[in-house]
């Protein structure tokens, strides 16, 4: 009994060439399928492969017998073994030098990683060996949100204080931006945790998208959100964490711990947090 390589089984048609046993399939140009000519209007239209003979052809297709055929799989699977074993040493060593260089970002974000999706997500990514290295953007976006966790962890014990009430003007670190759909359009809000730790919530702003980039793709912002509020992950980093001055009027909650502001005013943002404003 003979079988192809891929183990069909052929019963007709065996000859022998040599040493080998097969048999004869008529074979074609496979750019243009026999035909000669194709689609294509160069030469008037003449296969450039075959150049217009049809390039057919018999091809001798060898056959095995069983124990042929199961010793050529026996050594394809043992090439296919050692080549397995090599790619996963190489993985395995590149994975161990870009663990150690991520070695003192990986330790200051884990205790991080519970609480913060963005940072266990990342700490997945190198951890889980299908990706070895992290993009330029998301080790900066990385750093960024640790040092907010950071910020905002020396901040926990500090006393809460009131928050503010009329006209006013405050400072504190952006905790959250998100989308608001209402009767005047899309909206962008923005949750804020002062410098005494109480908290204001309203509208953000157009200035605060012209002070922390002066790229055009702070404009993006507007644009790359759908109508439930999400948005690009990467634009919620930038924000995130930035530092910001502004006059608003404010508006007491139940809690006196929170307020609601409106139509914010001379919004900056603070050079301590590494952000650069743009020239005005």
């Amino acid at each position: 009994m003979m079988y192809t390589r891929k183990g069909i089984k052929v019963t007709d048609g065996i000859i022998k060439n040599g040493n080998k046993y097969g048999y004869m399939v008529d074979c074609c140009c496979n750019r243009c399928g026999g035909a000669g000519w194709g689609p294509w209007f160069q030469d008037g239209g003449i296969c450039y492969a075959c150049r217009g003979s049809g390039g057919h052809h018999k091809k001798f297709v060898q056959l095995y017998t069983e124990d042929q055929l199961a010793k050529l799989n026996e050594r394809s699977e043992q090439r296919r073994i050692q080549k397995e074993a090599e790619r996963e040493a190489i993985r395995g060593a590149i994975r161990e030098q870009a663990l150690e260089h991520y070695n003192q970002i990986i330790q200051r974000a884990e205790p991080f990683a519970a609480e913060n999706s963005f940072i266990r997500n990342m700490l997945d990514t190198l951890h889980s060996g299908k990706y070895t290295r992290l993009s330029a953007k998301q080790e900066i976006a990385l750093h960024k949100a640790v040092e907010t966790q950071e910020a905002l962890k020396q901040q926990e014990d500090v006393p809460i204080g009131d928050a503010p009430k009329g006209k006013q003007t405050v400072s504190g670190i952006i905790l959250s931006v998100k989308n608001i759909e209402n009767r005047f359009g899309i909206q962008t809000k923005m949750l804020v945790r002062l410098d005494n730790q109480a908290t204001v919530y309203g509208t953000a702003g157009k200035a605060l998208f012209e002070q922390v980039s002066c790229t055009a793709e702070s404009e993006d912002f507007f644009n790359d959100q759908d109508y439930n509020g999400a948005y690009n992950a990467s634009y919620r980093v930038r924000f995130v964490g930035v530092r910001i001055k502004f006059d608003a009027d404010f508006e007491p909650s139940n809690d006196k711990n929170h307020a609601f502001f409106k139509r914010p005013t001379k919004l900056s943002v603070l050079p301590a947090t590494g952000a650069t404003p743009c020239e005005q």
